[in-house]
């Protein structure tokens, strides 16, 4: 990035920034090394090069990718197990792959509660993003992007956190916070070559719409809004779902892909899903259905 084009003309705060972003990618290349990603950038990498990534990455971060790629939401109660990097990288698919892989890493990069429930938020936006754009009819390509999206919305607040744990006498204003966390994120997306789409989702903008439905990032600041707002009320992500009944009648619901996505992350202490009745059992019951 040309910090230049930072919306300032004040040198000193150009120069945190520039102190801030060095930082931070610093860290991320202690935690993984970014030229790993390249590879998952080649159409034509082999089976066994792909293979051998899982040797050069912090192997929590490889059991989590395992743990995705086997959860119900890529299909543990059908497709089975994977049981080679290379198949979660085939099932995931290269890109999100790729985009998983550096925001477990940079999730990773500091133990400090805040930090951890920070990048809780980011997780849960992203799932809950890929929920809202896929039950409003969005294209798979838009419920992709958000889900990825989700992701790296305030990833420039996790790098703001991870430096000033480094640097407590540097004071660093929340105002200063509020106005560039996003153009962090940016740096952090084109220093790791990450899809330049995310780069937009995460640039200031206005809610966007587009002719006739909400824009990819109207949907991530729709997701985030929802997770932010329960997170400072309840310290997680608070859902009201069905569950599966001990009837078998519903194997799966939204709220048990949740908790799976949840738990395969890591994160089962940051969702609570309140279990509600399903439609069929209100209507064994007599009640009305809901709206």
């Amino acid at each position: 990035m040309n910090f230049e084009r930072l919306p300032t003309e004040n040198d000193s705060d150009r120069e945190l920034f520039r102190r801030i972003a060095e930082h931070g990618f610093s860290k991320i290349r202690v935690g993984f090394s970014p030229d790993v990603l390249t590879i998952l950038d080649n159409d034509e990498a082999s089976s066994s090069q792909i293979e051998a990534l899982k040797d050069r990455l912090d192997q929590e971060v490889v059991l989590r990718l395992f743990a995705v790629a086997n959860s119900v939401r890529y299909g543990k109660l059908c497709a089975g197990s994977v049981h080679t990097f290379f198949d979660v990288v085939m099932r995931l698919g290269m890109t999100y792959t790729k985009v998983l892989i550096a925001a477990l890493s940079v999730s990773k990069l500091s133990h400090d509660k805040e930090y951890e429930a920070a990048s809780a938020r980011s997780f849960a936006t992203s799932l809950l993003a890929r929920l809202i754009a896929h039950k409003t009819g969005a294209s798979e390509d838009d419920v992709h992007k958000v889900e990825l999206g989700g992701l790296f919305l305030e990833v420039g607040k996790l790098v703001i956190r991870l430096f000033r744990a480094t640097n407590p006498n540097v004071q660093v204003s929340e105002e200063f916070i509020a106005c560039y966390h996003p153009y962090l994120g940016i740096e952090l997306i084109r220093r790791l070559e990450l899809p330049e789409f995310l780069a937009q989702i995460v640039s200031p903008h206005a809610l966007t719409f587009e002719e006739d439905a909400l824009s990819i990032s109207a949907l991530v600041d729709l997701a985030n809004s929802i997770v932010y707002d329960s997170f400072k009320k309840h310290g997680k992500l608070v859902i009201a779902s069905p569950l599966p009944d001990s009837e078998g009648y519903l194997a799966t619901t939204i709220g048990s892909v949740m908790q799976d996505q949840f738990a395969a992350l890591g994160l089962e202490q940051y969702l609570e899903v309140i279990p509600l009745p399903s439609r069929r059992e209100r209507v064994k019951a007599g009640k009305p259905s809901r709206a």
